[in-house]
This record gives C-alpha cells, sequence and structure tokens, in this order.
C-alpha cells in the first residue's frame, strides 16, 4: 500500500485485490493492522480465495475484506459444472 502512488483527490476509487489460496494469516504482518490502515486512507481491500468458501472464511479471507469494506469472493477450482 505505501509503495503505491495513491491520488490524493477526494472522491477516487482506490481499490486493493488480494488473491491467494493459503490463509490469509500467514506471514509476518497482522493482517487486521494492515486492512485497517488501508480504509483508514480510504482504500478498500477485497479479497478472493482460491479454493472453497469454508476454506476462505477459516483462513480469515472473508474477515480481512469485511473489516475493510470489501467484498469476498471464492474461486473453487474444484466444484464441478452441472
Amino acid at each position: 500500500m505505501e509503495q503505491l502512488e495513491w491520488s490524493k483527490t477526494k472522491g477516487d476509487l482506490k481499490l486493493i485485490y488480494i488473491a491467494g489460496n493459503e490463509p490469509f494469516t500467514q506471514g509476518p504482518i497482522n493482517y487486521v493492522a494492515a486492512v485497517k490502515n488501508a480504509i483508514e486512507h480510504g482504500i478498500v481491500v477485497n479479497t478472493i480465495h482460491a479454493g472453497n468458501e469454508a476454506q476462505g472464511i477459516a483462513g480469515k479471507w472473508k474477515d480481512a475484506a469485511m473489516l475493510a469494506d470489501g467484498n469476498f469472493v471464492t474461486i473453487d477450482q474444484n466444484h464441478a459444472i452441472a
């Protein structure tokens, strides 16, 4: 977030999309603080979990999106299409 050049114009749309298949909590950065920091700067965080919805919820992907006024979606590669 801090390495990108964000618009300073009020009303501009600022979005981040984060996608992955591991728990959102992995790594050394506290995701709660990070997404709260984003929304405090007017940046909405959307998450895309590669896996089923239950795994995405358990892995905190939905929680991260909700904390930052974003959307949570899943792409379940094992879901059979009729």
